[in-house]
């Protein structure tokens, strides 16, 4: 089958499930029950459920376009996508049972493709990734990450699913310019189907992607660039940390604020960055600006600051001194912009 006929099925069939979700929750009052916590950026009861139209709509895709890889993939993301769907359904699994289940589907992907990363172009520390003890278990901690970084930065409408749109981009640029043809297709599924589900998530958040979908596209967005890291070494480590850098940068300024504030670094907060940026629009505005309008102004504004490391890391996908300096330097200037926010 031609490439572009489920790239076009899969945007419609995630856009079709995602109508459907929203439409059966006005009926069975399936709705957010976050929006009564503290810490919720929205001020309507909205189904948490556009995960499942998105990963629907993945698989749907490759079983249409007869992946080989697709029974080990969909082995290995049900641990992990189960335990959002949980969270999802209002019946919550403790923190660290869910980085348990996230080890689990990371360690299936491990052991049924082989690939783990032995490099990442930091010195002394590629020594240590030699070993496949410590290959495998760093690999392994490199998914978890960016499984719980898509979750923090789920926090506001549109960030997450347009973040995702950024970084499946990318890495369908470079899996073409590497000649990985099924990590492009996997990816442009990915992107066609958050496509699908951002007509509903993004200005006004009819509906979320939940916990479900953010562990299981940070799931996929990990498996892609490992395996493009380690088939092509000349792929600088360091690059690609500037594609995921904004929710890595949040996920990673996030427990360490936790841990200076000596609180529990699992519990969900209100400082995330976008939350910060939030509700500076609003106190900028004096009020005239309300919440329904400062939780998507804010993913405008983020949505292009994030899109600027991606590009650096395209550009310079080959160096790992530039992309380091680059590294460095987006991190000062997130944290000092982060510390003029909270001011």
């Amino acid at each position: 089958m031609h490439i572009p006929i489920p790239f076009f099925i899969t945007l419609g069939l995630s856009f079709f499930i995602s109508i459907v979700i929203v439409g059966i929750s006005r009926f069975i009052h399936s709705q957010d029950h976050h929006v009564t916590k503290k810490r919720a950026a929205h001020k309507t009861a909205t189904p948490r459920l556009g995960g499942l139209a998105i990963i629907i709509a993945i698989f749907a895709g490759l079983f249409m376009l007869e992946i080989p890889v697709k029974w080990y993939l969909l082995m290995a993301i049900m641990p992990i996508f189960m335990a959002g769907i949980m969270e999802d359904l209002n019946y919550p699994i403790h923190p660290y049972m869910r980085l348990c289940l996230g080890a689990i589907s990371a360690g299936i992907c491990v052991y049924f493709t082989g690939t783990w990363l032995r490099e990442i172009n930091v010195p002394y520390f590629d020594m240590l990734l030699q070993y496949p003890v410590f290959g495998v278990a760093f690999t392994v901690f490199a998914i978890l990450i960016l499984i719980n970084s898509i979750n923090m930065i789920d926090g506001i409408n549109g960030l997450a699913s347009g973040k995702t749109l950024i970084m499946s981009a990318a890495i369908i640029g470079l899996s073409n310019h590497f000649a990985e043809p099924g990590i492009v297709i996997l990816n442009m599924l990915i992107f066609s189907s958050v496509l699908g589900f951002f007509m509903l998530n993004y200005p006004t958040g009819r509906l979320f992607m939940g916990d479900a979908g953010a562990y299981a596209l940070g799931f996929l967005i990990a498996i892609s660039l490992i395996a493009l890291k380690s088939r092509h070494p000349e792929l600088s480590g360091w690059a690609v940390l500037l594609i995921v850098f904004w929710p890595a940068m949040d996920m990673v300024h996030s427990v360490f604020r936790r841990f200076y504030k000596n609180t529990d670094a699992t519990r969900p907060d209100m400082m995330h960055f976008h939350h910060v940026l939030m509700r500076r629009i609003e106190i900028y505005s004096k009020g005239r600006i309300p919440r329904l309008w400062s939780n998507p102004i804010a993913t405008a504004i983020i949505l292009p600051m994030a899109t600027i490391p991606v590009f650096t890391g395209l550009a310079f996908h080959t160096s790992s001194k530039i992309c380091a300096i680059a590294a460095m330097f987006f991190l000062v200037l997130y944290s000092l912009i982060y510390a003029r926010l909270v001011r």
